[in-house]
């Protein structure tokens, strides 16, 4: 078992090299936003035996950094996964058990030689992960993602979109919507405004707010594909998303729209037009993801309008150090009385 930090690209880089299938979600580039974001620091823990080769990034956060818990023993730490859906991948299909099981427990020992105290990962929906994990901690199926299948005729891709997603596409077009892609990023600072408000308006945590850096960088990534896509009405800004593209997998990863054209839903001509792009381009899937906390709420209704396929959202939890996890349990419970309400890990609810 190696682990590379994200300074190690070269490696990191060599090892994604040799997986079947990963995304834009398993790149340094990505994880070094995530750092440069706050949110902990980024390894990628490699096992290697014979030809196989086995992978996870995972971001470490030191648990007393956790507001009530500032008193806990410095080197407790846990583990999670960046913003997006990440997971463990593997250089083939099939792995003997003798070697998965290996890469479990040379996994749990290194974890547990950096104080891991529990583990939580949004497993990706398209890759097959839930196979290599078993035995270690829980896989929880937390609802449904929607994708398109690219590789079909566009006639078949078409047939699938609901017959009000079809109409509000040809209103769009009737009104003069236009969709293009931004590649001077000359409207950056209005997506950015955009995307502040509606997270403001959703509610959204502290932690869905980037700095202009921030998109910049991810704009500017040089090992896969980042794109800014841009719906006009009349010459205003009416819609505008960052298309993740990794390989054959295109990721539809944040969006916005303005409250001006929130009745129009500007974001369904966007999206078809992302999907006529990414079936130029080669790839295979258009990944939509799911609803707000996985729910089949109506933004997932408004995803399923597009497309009759679906996969699992799992999660990973594992808990490695029982009786710290319920120490720090107790000690958060003592100051929120929800915290028994089913959030993993229970101490940072």
């Amino acid at each position: 078992m190696e682990v590379f930090t994200t300074d190690q690209e070269s490696q990191w880089h060599d090892v994604l090299g040799h997986m079947k299938a990963f995304d834009f979600y398993h790149l340094p580039s990505y994880h070094k936003l995530a750092e440069m974001h706050g949110e902990g620091v980024a390894e990628l823990f490699v096992y290697r035996e014979e030809e196989y080769v086995i992978a996870i990034p995972l971001i470490l956060r030191s648990i007393s950094a956790i507001s009530g818990l500032e008193q806990v023993e410095k080197g407790l730490n846990d583990a999670t996964s960046v913003y997006g859906y990440s997971g463990p991948i593997s250089s083939h299909e099939n792995v003997p058990g003798s070697v998965l099981n290996n890469f479990r427990e040379s996994l749990k020992q290194k974890l547990l030689s950096k104080n891991i105290v529990s583990l939580f990962t949004r497993l990706h929906p398209l890759l097959n992960q839930k196979q290599l994990l078993t035995g270690l901690g829980s896989i929880v199926n937390n609802g449904k993602t929607v994708s398109i299948d690219l590789s079909q005729p566009e006639e078949t891709q078409l047939a699938q979109y609901r017959k009000d997603h079809r109409a509000g596409i040809r209103k769009l077009r009737d009104i003069g919507a236009t969709c293009e892609i931004d590649p001077d990023l000359t409207h950056l600072d209005s997506f950015i405004e955009l995307y502040s408000r509606n997270m403001e308006r959703v509610g959204a945590k502290a932690e869905y707010f980037f700095p202009r850096s921030y998109y910049e960088k991810l704009l500017n990534t040089s090992d896969a594909t980042a794109t800014l896509f841009i719906c006009s009405i009349q010459g205003e800004i009416a819609s505008s998303s960052i298309i993740l593209r990794c390989g054959p997998i295109i990721q539809y990863h944040l969006s916005a729209t303005s409250e001006k054209y929130l009745k129009n839903a500007p974001i369904k001509l966007l999206l078809d037009t992302v999907r006529h792009w990414g079936s130029e381009q080669g790839a295979t899937t258009l990944h939509l993801g799911g609803g707000l906390g996985s729910n089949e709420d109506a933004l997932f209704l408004f995803k399923a309008g597009f497309s009759h396929i679906r996969h699992d959202f799992l999660t990973w939890r594992w808990i490695l150090l029982e009786n710290e996890y319920n120490a720090l349990t107790l000690r958060k419970s003592m100051s929120d009385e929800t915290i028994n309400d089913g959030f993993f890990p229970a101490y940072r609810k």
